[in-house]
């Protein structure tokens, strides 16, 4: 559970099932996924996760998407 605070408006929110995408799931990537493992995922990757694509992130309706690639 995790619980938001509108500094402007002073409204609070829980959110019970917090959810984060992670694109790219290297080096970066996996430590992420290990950094938020408390929380739901969606990692799109081609070789780790080769069934995950964009429109199922769409789907997943993530809060936060960390962009995990190669510089």
């Amino acid at each position: 559970m995790m619980e938001y605070v509108n500094l402007l408006t002073g409204i609070r929110r829980v959110d019970m099932d917090p959810k984060i995408a992670i694109i790219g799931n290297g080096f970066v990537g996996t430590a992420c996924s290990r950094g938020f493992k408390s929380l739901s995922q969606y990692i799109i990757d081609p070789i780790t996760h080769p069934d995950n694509t964009y429109k199922g992130l769409s789907a997943f309706n993530p809060q936060s998407i960390f962009v995990c690639l190669p510089t």
